[in-house]
């Protein structure tokens, strides 16, 4: 299951002035908020917080509604470009499959090597964006800190 700090949910900065003024550094994150406050921030599609929000939802929605993130499906690490972070993730029957790749980076990077993967020859169905297909027969371009979420078809 995951665990999400509340201030990561909703895109919090370090609030180095709290900090600062009560001389207790674990204040830096931990901001108190008035609740209209935050319900205005978060209405606002122009907001940093209101993006963060969105863009957290739309990946736990993903989660939340594929087998292969299930608590004890099978994970292995990838062996990708050193910026790219990217797990497989399948269930125990091996009947779904996802692969979770993520920019680390400030650049762009190609991830070469992925057509190699079981089921690469098959086009994947992109869960976190609009469900368009990729290929993966060829180097796949991850933009700066990207993540990209890809379910096999199947």
């Amino acid at each position: 299951m995951p665990g999400i700090y509340f201030h990561s949910l909703v895109g919090s900065r370090n609030d180095v002035e709290a900090a600062r003024s009560s001389g207790i550094h674990r204040r830096i994150n931990r901001r108190k908020f008035a609740r209209t406050e935050l319900e205005a921030e978060l209405a606002d599609p122009g907001s940093l917080r209101q993006r963060v929000w969105a863009g957290y939802r739309r990946l736990l929605g993903a989660r939340r509604g594929h087998p292969a993130f299930a608590p004890l499906a099978r994970q292995r690490v990838l062996d990708l470009p050193p910026s790219v972070f990217g797990l497989e993730r399948a269930t125990r029957d091996g009947a779904h499959t996802v692969l979770a790749l993520h920019n680390l980076s400030g650049r762009r990077v190609a991830c070469a090597g992925l057509s190699a993967l079981e089921g690469a020859d098959s086009r994947w169905r992109i869960l976190v964006a609009d469900g368009s297909r990729v290929c993966l027969e060829r180097p796949l371009t991850l933009e700066p800190y990207e993540v990209l979420w890809l379910a096999a078809n199947g």
